[in-house]
């Protein structure tokens, strides 16, 4: 009788209601939160206007990643990197028909080629190994003209435009996002980690079978090792936005090519649940952009290397509108400077950012005010 007097008394106690409702309450206000910001409202179908003007590098300190590290991106887009990763995982929400303006637009506004969509390479690589198998994620493959023999590939990775891929959002990423949420809630929460994750490395034991079928990287790890062994790809790099920046992580690390995400959520604990996944290839080989309020980049434990950047946004608005990548793509623009590329026109008709005012070749005159090169090893 003592004992359940006292079990009922710790139940139903003021202490445990109220966290039992904070739990409750902050779930379901993440939950709406994750699902409006994990998807982009559709995929594009016109080419973005581009003004003919940009911008200088910002005043005071830039982000230090504004240049990039040979290893990190094909030759020739080193002094441009961080804003033509995040432009390229922008670019992955655009239908086929208009990929080949955009990157004209983008890398040649002057005329001549430099980046190729090799959409028949996709469909050749979708219609000879996946057979039957309806492909459930989609993701552009360009190529670059490099200074090197080597040709040098991007693979640009589509975020969540469904409810299926909410669902497979879930399916990675869920055991991570409530070991994070209990260990936050618990008294000393971190002291449990090793519990967190033997909690995680069984759930993943246990839809070892699901995650094989329904989870989109593998796809994305079959074809990195499809352009290796085919097409004998030796220079492949990923990236993608959202959704696209895990898979992009998670495939990157898987065939040790590097990943640049954006907003894409992060995959330490997640790496107890996926066969072929371990930690230390995920601080070698990926680099996450986390914009300022954005939930996303925040699931799951980050890696070694990541960038945090700004956005404008705030109050109640901020978790969703951050998420943005046209919004990261201003902010980096903005910030870095555009170095010689077209700013689109919603980043000051729609996101309250200045009109740029410098020609091109200005931009390329000043180049000389970006902070000196910083180099971040990946690899």
């Amino acid at each position: 009788n003592r004992f359940k007097t006292i079990l009922e008394k710790i139940s139903l106690g003021h202490i445990f209601k109220f966290w039992l409702a904070a739990f409750g309450w902050f779930g379901l206000f993440f939950a709406t939160v994750f699902i409006s910001t994990f998807m982009q409202p559709t995929t594009y179908s016109e080419v973005t206007p581009f003004s003919e003007l940009g911008y200088l590098p910002h005043g005071g300190i830039s982000y230090a990643t504004c240049r990039m590290d040979s290893v990190m991106t094909p030759p020739g887009l080193e002094k441009t990197g961080l804003i033509d990763y995040v432009f390229l995982s922008e670019l992955a929400y655009y239908e086929p028909n208009v990929t080949k303006d955009l990157l004209d637009e983008w890398f040649s506004p002057e005329g001549g080629k430099f980046a190729f969509d090799q959409d028949e390479i996709v469909n050749e690589f979708k219609d000879t190994l996946l057979d039957e198998k309806k492909s459930a994620v989609s993701y552009k493959l360009i190529k670059f003209n490099a200074t090197s023999e080597d040709d040098h590939y991007i693979i640009a990775i589509q975020g969540s435009v469904s409810g299926l891929d909410i669902l497979t959002d879930g399916q990675i990423w869920g055991p991570a996002w409530i070991a994070q949420q209990v260990r936050w809630l618990v008294p000393y929460g971190p002291l449990f980690n090793v519990i967190y994750q033997n909690t995680i490395q069984f759930l993943g034991s246990v839809e070892e079978r699901t995650l094989e079928t329904v989870s989109y990287f593998r796809e994305i790890t079959e074809f990195v090792r499809w352009l290796q062994q085919n097409k004998r790809a030796k220079n492949i790099y990923l990236t993608g936005h959202s959704l696209g920046g895990g898979l992009a992580m998670i495939s990157g690390a898987q065939t040790s090519r590097p990943a640049i995400a954006l907003s894409g959520p992060n995959a330490m604990m997640t790496s107890l649940e996926i066969k072929d996944l371990e930690t230390e290839q995920l601080n070698d080989y990926t680099f996450n952009i986390i914009p300022k309020y954005d939930p996303i980049p925040r699931i799951d434990d980050m890696s070694f290397n990541f960038q945090k950047i700004d956005c404008t946004v705030t109050g109640l608005k901020a978790p969703v509108a951050c998420h943005s990548s046209q919004r990261s793509l201003c902010e980096v623009l903005y910030k870095c400077g555009s170095q010689g590329r077209r700013v689109p026109t919603y980043c000051y008709e729609a996101y309250d950012y200045p009109e740029p005012k410098y020609s091109l070749e200005t931009e390329n005159d000043n180049s000389l005010k970006v902070p000196t090169d910083v180099i971040v090893n990946t690899v």
